[in-house]
């Protein structure tokens, strides 16, 4: 068990999209093989958005760290976080991925534009403004850039709810 832990603590983006596309290949499967209709595109979304929302956790966890006191479960915290870290890009990635099958199937599926549209290219839009500030905050981390990052990700995740519940 250990040197599976000291495993995905040293994982890099490519090996976590990996690891991940290993443990989410059933399922993804299972979804893509079903018949292609409206409910089905929508499935695609509602998927992107479970695979954001993972990668989102990482805030509440990194918030959790610095407001622990120091004992051993902070420790034990601090290693799942290192190894969460790591998969973080890797869950965007996934996100994403699922997100392009689901506006592409829309643009062929929604021939008219209304308030669902509108929401959905704006969360586009937050999505390619997150993805530059991940971009920036991994070429070098400063506090800019990370501020920057999280609150461009809590936007996106609050166009994102706002397009899903109208």
């Amino acid at each position: 068990m250990n040197r599976f832990i000291a495993y995905l603590s040293m994982l890099n983006v490519r090996n976590s999209l990996y690891f991940l596309l290993i443990v989410t290949l059933p399922l993804s499967l299972y979804i893509l093989l079903q018949p292609w209709d409206y409910l089905h595109a929508k499935r695609f979304g509602f998927i992107s958005v479970y695979f954001f929302l993972l990668a989102f956790f990482l805030f509440p966890f990194l918030y959790t760290i610095k407001h622990l006191p120091r004992n051993f479960f902070q420790k034990r915290f601090v290693l799942f976080t290192r190894i969460y870290n790591r998969l973080h890009i890797g869950l965007s990635i996934l996100g994403s991925a699922w997100l392009i099958l689901h506006v592409v199937y829309m643009i062929f599926l929604l021939k008219n534009i209304n308030l669902y549209v509108i929401t959905g290219v704006l969360a586009l839009l937050y999505l390619i403004l997150v993805t530059l500030t991940g971009y920036l905050r991994k070429r070098k981390a400063s506090g800019k850039r990370r501020l920057n990052h999280r609150y461009t990700a809590l936007f996106f995740l609050t166009v994102v709810a706002v397009h899903i519940f109208l």
